[in-house]
């Protein structure tokens, strides 16, 4: 009895270091397409890929919106400038009418 156990922990031991030697000869490239075939890890990875795409999508959104705005921002400013424009043209009209009607007897 006691030779069998001794056999069955050795066999256990044998396994443990041949599994420890196998993942430290790995190379990484293994590792990872090991690390893929995991459907939980391949999960996590589509996962991190459409959080990914989203915050592309968000980013290109904000940026879009951000111009616009600025755009927004120059048309008034634009359409301010011009009617201050015309706010100024009719007043100096304005004035040299006042001003003839006043050099008139």
């Amino acid at each position: 009895m006691r030779v069998i156990h001794q056999i069955i922990t050795g066999m256990a031991l044998a396994l443990i270091a041949a599994s420890a030697f196998a993942a430290v000869t790995q190379t990484p490239i293994e590792r990872q397409q090991q690390l893929l075939n995991n459907p939980s890890q391949q999960r996590m990875q589509q996962r991190m890929q459409s959080d990914d795409r989203l915050h592309q999508r968000q980013l290109e959104q904000d940026q879009k919106f951000s111009q616009q705005q600025q755009q927004l921002r120059l048309r008034s400013q634009s359409l301010n400038d011009q009617q201050r424009l015309q706010q100024n043209q009719l007043n100096n009209n304005q004035q040299i009418l006042q001003q003839k009607l006043n050099q008139r007897p």
